[in-house]
């Protein structure tokens, strides 16, 4: 913004026709004095695609100083990639004693078989190598000695 008239002005507020733009890095009031200029940003954020216009007014005692014509489209943001999906596991530590580790089964039917896909220290997991479907997992304490606990119940996972 500058102000090319022969004295100096005070923005007090900005007027802005449309809701999906918006101003930021100038603070108001401001004062241009003449020939002086400055600068901000304005941010295009549509909900939707579609074309959208606005007006920016610069206002000054409650009139339009200046106006700038907006104009942007919006567009559908294109779908994730195939694969890019993940399933978050977390449970409860065991009581049992010497307890050092986890393993974690996956099968695609409640049934089973069931696979062992990870072996973790802690009580989180994050399966990635998920697709579309349904799934499901059980998980073992795993003690000192290597010996394995029995499965805990299946819980399912439904990965759209």
């Amino acid at each position: 913004m500058s102000n090319k008239g022969g004295s100096s002005l005070t923005v007090t507020q900005f007027s802005m026709s449309s809701a999906v733009y918006s101003i930021s890095g100038v603070t108001l009031p401001l004062t241009l004095n003449a020939g002086q200029s400055t600068t901000g940003t304005i941010t295009f954020a549509p909900s939707a695609a579609g074309a959208n216009n606005a007006t920016v007014n610069a206002m000054v005692n409650s009139s339009s100083a200046a106006s700038l014509s907006l104009t942007g489209t919006g567009v559908t943001p294109p779908p994730p990639p195939p694969g890019n999906h993940s399933v978050s596991l977390s449970w409860l530590a065991s009581t049992s004693s010497n307890i050092v580790a986890y393993n974690v089964y996956r099968a695609t039917v409640s049934t089973g078989p069931f696979t062992k896909i990870g072996n973790v220290a802690g009580t989180t997991f994050t399966d990635s190598s998920v697709q579309t479907g349904t799934y499901f997992y059980e998980v073992t304490a795993v003690d000192n000695t290597n010996t394995e606990s029995a499965p805990t119940a299946a819980v399912s996972a439904n990965v759209p």
